[in-house]
């Protein structure tokens, strides 16, 4: 899985490690901001954060990464025409 290449596996034992001690629920997403980058979009929920997206907000948190992706390259894309 490309998360834990780019993210490390270590640094998503630690998020599942502080949800343990703390109580915590968290959601990250990792999205590219350009077209041509490399990577591949994903995310990391923590003690089935998830399901807080499917079940409340009645969306996919796929489809919540893949618009945040949208947005990420628009920003990217307004950038250059600014500079």
């Amino acid at each position: 899985m490309l998360v834990f290449k780019v993210y490390g596996r270590s640094k998503i034992l630690q998020l599942h490690a502080l949800c343990d001690r703390t109580g915590i629920y968290a959601t990250v997403l990792m999205v590219r901001r350009h077209v041509n980058d490399q990577i591949q979009s994903t995310w990391i929920a923590i003690d089935n954060a998830s399901e807080f997206w499917e079940d409340r907000m009645e969306v996919a948190l796929n489809n919540v990464a893949r618009q945040f992706e949208e947005w990420a390259c628009i920003q990217k894309k307004s950038v250059y025409f600014l500079v």
